[in-house]
Formats: structure tokens, C-alpha cells, sequence
């Protein structure tokens, strides 16, 4: 994808997981001096999420607010995200995957070697990449896709298909979980789960096209039980271990045409 001078990504995230951190309010000025460099912009954010408990007491849910900090690229393209538990870099300038891992190394990096020391330990690293696939005048969306992963309609009476998703999740070779959604014509571009604040703080979000279109949403997570001490060099090897399923798939699912028209 990296290659393709019209490839369809428009967004993408790495996240780097780790225990609670006890001084959330250092951390940040921390990471800010940091960062500052690369991601000048910082902002704060607070996200309200729904947390689900199972005990013996039955499902509890909570609802609470999760303080978030972003610090953005000059150009805003790129955003550092901070929070208590994580570290994550996301963007809409993607031009490849050497250059977005070795910007998240960086990011965990400076997280890592923060005065404080409160981040020593990683949980679990994630992959997320998001496509959206329109054909060009003249084309129809089923020359892009292979029909057995393109969500159609069912050929009884003479119904119209107004939206349709695909989804598959599947475990990996490196104990890791991979999940595949291909939603054509969704309500927005953006899926419920990433269309937060953060998106609207950054003006990224996306026209939803008025024509025939399909979303490739793909993630890739890796947990580590138990927590591992963070070794740079290791993580950026499962890292890119996440990263190439992912591509295999979208080359999988995508056709001879569509890889002519995006490159």
C-alpha cells in the first residue's frame, strides 16, 4: 500500500498498552517536552466511555470520563495520544508502514525514557488501518473488491441493497486477534468506535460518498499475559508482525483492477 500513489487508506492507529501510571499529570508534561518537536500541538481531551464489569455481584456497568491527551503534528496530520494506560499514535497522512512504525518506536520511546520511569512494562500493542474504497467514473465497486468478500444483496423480489458489512475475526499464529470488517455504504466512513472527539478535535473526519462504496476496517492486537518489561526492538518486531496480515488481507480481497487504478 505503501507504493500506491492513489491508495485508499485515510486513517490509521498503533496503540501501545501498559499498567496504569500512579502521576498521570507529570506524565504528560513529559511527554509534551518530548514530543515537542515533532508534535508541538498538545490539547487536552475528555472522552466519556461505558466500562462493563462481571463479578459475582452480576454486570455492573460505569459510566466515567477518560482524560486524554493529543499532541498534534505542525501540519496536523499526525496526533500523539496519551492516557493513563496508553500510548498511541494516529494519522491521515499515512505514506507507509516503515515510516508510521518507526514514528510510533519514537513515541514509545519517549515514553519510556520520561524522568519519572512510570512506564516500564507494555500490556499489548495494536494495528488499526481503515480504507475506503470508491470506484472511478465509469467503474462499479464490484471491479475492486472479489464478489465472495463484497456484502450483496439477496436475490428475492426486486429489493435495493442499502447497506450491507462482512465481518470475520480470527486468531493468528502469534496468539494474536485479527478482525475484518468490510461495510458497504455505512452511515459514515469513520465506524462509531473511532469517530470520538479526537477525530473532530483534529477536522479529520470524511465526506460520506454519495455513490456505491465500501470501508476496509482492519485490526490487529497482540496481548501479553503477563506484562512484559518494554524492550524497543522487540515491540517494533511484533509490531510489524501485526502490520503484515493485515496487508495479506487487503491484497487477498482486493482485485487485479483496483491495484492498477490506485497505483
Amino acid at each position: 500500500m505503501a507504493q500506491m500513489k492513489n491508495a485508499p487508506i485515510r486513517y490509521v492507529i498503533g496503540v501501545v498498552r501498559f499498567p496504569e501510571i500512579a502521576d498521570f499529570d507529570t506524565f504528560v508534561k513529559e511527554m509534551a517536552r518530548g514530543l515537542a518537536a515533532g508534535y508541538p500541538a498538545g490539547k487536552e481531551a475528555e472522552i466519556p466511555q461505558i466500562n462493563v464489569h462481571i463479578d459475582e455481584r452480576g454486570v455492573q456497568v460505569q459510566s466515567e470520563v477518560l482524560r486524554i491527551w493529543q499532541f498534534r503534528s505542525e501540519d496536523f496530520k499526525w496526533s500523539a495520544v496519551v492516557n493513563k494506560g496508553m500510548i498511541a499514535l494516529h494519522t491521515t497522512g499515512y505514506i507507509g508502514h516503515e515510516d508510521f512504525l518507526r514514528r510510533l518506536v519514537e513515541v514509545a520511546e519517549v515514553a519510556v525514557k520520561t524522568e519519572s520511569s512510570q512506564v516500564r512494562m507494555v500490556e499489548g500493542v495494536a494495528l488499526r488501518y481503515l480504507d475506503l474504497v470508491e470506484p472511478k467514473e465509469d467503474d462499479v465497486l464490484e471491479q475492486y473488491l472479489h464478489e465472495r468478500f463484497m456484502p450483496v444483496g439477496i436475490d428475492v423480489g426486486e429489493f435495493a441493497l442499502r447497506e450491507g458489512v462482512n465481518q470475520l475475526q480470527m486468531g493468528t499464529e502469534a496468539g494474536g486477534a485479527l478482525r475484518l470488517q468490510v461495510a458497504r455504504r455505512p452511515p459514515s466512513v469513520f465506524p462509531p468506535d473511532l469517530n470520538s472527539q479526537l477525530i473532530v478535535d483534529n477536522n479529520w473526519q470524511i465526506d460520506r460518498p454519495r455513490e456505491d462504496f465500501v470501508t476496509i476496517d482492519a485490526d490487529h492486537s497482540l496481548t501479553y499475559v503477563p506484562p512484559r518489561k518494554i524492550d524497543l526492538e522487540e515491540m517494533r518486531g511484533n509490531i510489524v508482525g501485526l502490520w503484515q496480515p493485515i496487508r495479506d488481507i487487503f491484497d487477498k480481497i482486493t482485485t487485479e483492477h483496483a491495484m492498477k487504478v490506485w497505483k
